[in-house]
């Protein structure tokens, strides 16, 4: 009989442990449905023109950060205040795969990249939380606007910002952006028109200047405090007397907090 009390404890440790068992199950059930709920459905194609697709995850893909930590970080990184780091209302959310192309292999050009198959990318099935918004809240347009975070890091892999798109745009707080291609046009007709390589300067009325290296597709991406702009880049590729050409966008650019805008800067060549 005196055996009874130290069996009615084990029994009830016991019970406590298959109660967290349970729990824990039951979480771990609870996300993976959440996970599943948030999954693309289909392969979505971001940008035709390069064949930028985010498409459907494994059935078991395991994000190491959820949607809200990797936007709150990627929001902080930018410096935006933490009172403002939720994801906004008008903002869908979903997990997916992320394919974004540079082209045939490019040789020490394409350092960095994934190459398979002769082809090079900056992304490669790669597990991202994507994030969408409507590009023309106010038109009848289908347009959306695009910001995709690893879904390991949640450092930021891509923006896509609709051509034309202006108006408030979620996690720019006191900031703006301008994005754009670096671009050689010109030449004998009927002319060329290829990206390039290189770096992009923002310089404002003040004379501050700010350089994005342009990554392996020729396209670049500011995020500004406002003000106006103007925009210059140079290439390895476009050399007037040994010297890189000054390439130049055609029209200032004007940054407004909360707003996107794009810009090209081009080589003309004869």
């Amino acid at each position: 009989m005196r055996l009874r009390g130290p069996f009615v404890a084990i029994s009830a440790l016991g019970c406590a442990v298959l109660t967290v068992s349970v729990v824990a199950l039951w979480t771990s059930i609870d996300h993976a449905n959440a996970i599943r709920a948030l999954a693309v459905k289909t392969t979505i194609t971001v940008e035709p023109g390069i064949h930028e697709t985010f498409a459907p995850p494994p059935a078991d893909a395991a994000p190491a950060m959820t949607a809200a930590e990797a936007w709150a970080g990627w929001e902080r990184h930018a410096e935006i205040p933490a009172n403002t780091t939720a994801i906004p209302a008008n903002t869908t959310v979903q997990l997916g795969l992320l394919t974004l192309p540079v082209g045939p292999y490019c040789g020490a050009e394409c350092h960095g990249l994934i190459v398979q198959n002769g082809i090079a990318y900056t992304a490669l099935n790669q597990l991202a939380w994507g994030y969408s918004w409507p590009a023309f809240p106010h038109r009848h347009s289908h347009s959306m606007n695009w910001i995709f975070l690893d879904a390991s890091t949640g450092l930021m892999i891509e923006g896509v910002m609709a051509q034309g798109s202006i108006g408030a745009e979620p996690g720019l707080g006191r900031h703006g952006i301008v994005t754009g291609f670096f671009l050689m046009v010109g030449g004998a007709p009927p002319g060329v028109s290829l990206r390039l390589p290189g770096r992009v300067i923002a310089t404002n009325t003040a004379g501050q200047r700010f350089i994005d290296v342009v990554d392996a597709i020729g396209r670049f991406q500011f995020r500004l405090p406002p003000g106006t702009y103007h925009l210059t880049g140079y290439s390895p590729r476009v050399r007037v007397n040994h010297a890189e050409m000054r390439c130049v966008a055609m029209h200032p650019v004007h940054i407004r907090a909360g707003q996107s805008t794009r810009r090209n800067v081009y080589c003309s060549v004869p």
